[in-house]
């Protein structure tokens, strides 16, 4: 009995604070296998981890990034911003097979420009 009331109880806080890493903030939640974010200020660098929410609220773990896709710690896909101009970054996913009424989470964490020389489409 121990073990279920744990089980659900680990369930609820996924659920609650979702599998995105500390320090990333939720900033939408769509149908869709693309979201256009433009809130990466200029002369930053932007960091996005997107999961899958089930039909009952258990979310999965950040997606693995692309291999063509600038990424940091496997699982970051990274936009660096230009200094001026009005910018969005693109991002897109594959979603899961097999299962229904899933949607996606998008998370994002603002930084200072990434100490290393990185690309990402920006539109």
């Amino acid at each position: 009995m121990k073990k279920l009331m744990l089980f659900a109880i680990l369930l609820i806080t996924t659920s609650v604070f979702g599998q995105a890493s500390a320090g990333f903030t939720k900033i939408g939640n769509t149908a869709n296998v693309t979201y256009t974010d433009a809130t990466c200020p200029n002369s930053s660098s932007c960091y996005y981890q997107v999961t899958s929410l089930d039909s009952t609220g258990h979310e999965s773990q950040p997606a693995m990034c692309a291999a063509s896709q600038l990424c940091f710690a496997t699982n970051q896909a990274v936009a660096q911003m230009p200094s001026s101009g009005t910018h969005t970054v693109v991002l897109s996913w594959t979603a899961p097979t097999g299962v229904s009424g899933v949607t996606f989470n998008v998370y994002q964490h603002i930084g200072p420009p990434s100490p290393t020389l990185v690309m990402a489409t920006v539109n």
